[in-house]
């Protein structure tokens, strides 16, 4: 079912494309984060700012650029 362009995450084939482009924001963002923890981050924000959930308390700037290491 799943072919070379094809990446599993959480059980399910992540196309390329989406592999490349999540793997992009934890480089660039949240490198700290798994590559599920980061689609949940980016999937909880698309939520939040569309209206289909209400922000948790205490959830900071996700989108700001990670501090790098010293």
């Amino acid at each position: 079912m799943s072919d070379d362009t094809d990446r599993m995450f959480s059980g399910a084939a992540l196309p390329e494309d989406l592999a490349v482009g999540l793997d992009k924001f934890r480089e660039e963002y949240r490198p700290r984060l798994s590559q599920s923890e980061a689609a949940q981050m980016i999937l909880r924000l698309w939520l939040i700012d569309n209206g289909y959930i209400v922000a948790e308390p205490g959830l900071s700037a996700p989108w700001q650029k990670a501090a790098p290491d010293d």
